[in-house]
């Protein structure tokens, strides 16, 4: 069966469509905020840049005593450089007292 110049064209705009999306997302990866949400995306979890690697993922890790090179190590893809940064928001957050009124309890010791 014969392809025609109609499917041709289709093929090539389609092939164009996802070459023009796969440079997007390449330079999304690299610009993105080091913590992000999609709703379209993990049901809207914060994830780690653009990846699909959950920030509660990470902090589970952390929290069984994985150090961030045997996190990055256990999940090839995910590269030490976007965890650090994803760590320094949290900390900055809590410097900046945005964590630190959501979660911290006032005790008066």
């Amino acid at each position: 069966m014969a392809v025609t110049a109609t499917q041709q064209t289709a093929v090539k705009k389609q092939s164009r469509d996802i070459q023009l999306r796969i440079e997007r997302l390449n330079e999304l990866a690299k610009t993105a905020p080091p913590i992000t949400t999609n709703p379209n995306r993990m049901s809207g979890a914060p994830v780690i840049g653009i990846q699909r690697m959950p920030m509660t993922t990470l902090l589970d890790y952390l929290m069984d005593g994985y150090s961030v090179d045997g996190f990055v190590e256990e999940f090839p893809g995910t590269e030490r450089e976007k965890v650090i940064a994803a760590l320094g928001k949290i900390r900055d957050a809590f410097d900046e007292g945005v964590l630190t009124d959501l979660l911290a309890e006032k005790v008066d010791y």
